[in-house]
């Protein structure tokens, strides 16, 4: 079986960034040091199980018309226990 991998990526608002997953995460492999943002800090994440959401809340707001890059740095697990490494989302737009 093929891990999870990241659906869609793209802006909440100008300081949240929304990454859904193809499938359930378990949310304690989640936190906000797993993924990196290109150009900004994170600082916090919230996982919603429901619609396999994870909301990234970053320091610096994005203006509107520029991208950035969304890098996974740490394991994550499925709820299948297939671990997960590597993701990378670029080009989100703002």
């Amino acid at each position: 079986k093929i891990g999870a991998e990241i659906a869609s990526a793209s802006f909440a608002s100008d300081t949240e960034l929304n990454i859904v997953f193809t499938e359930p995460i378990k949310a304690d492999t989640l936190s906000r040091y797993t993924f990196t943002v290109s150009g900004n800090t994170v600082t916090s994440a919230t996982y919603s199980d429901e619609d396999v959401t994870l909301t990234l809340t970053l320091k610096d707001a994005v203006t509107s018309g520029n991208k950035v890059t969304v890098t996974q740095v740490l394991e994550i697990e499925g709820v299948d226990n297939n671990v997960v490494t590597g993701l990378t989302k670029a080009d989100i737009e703002r």
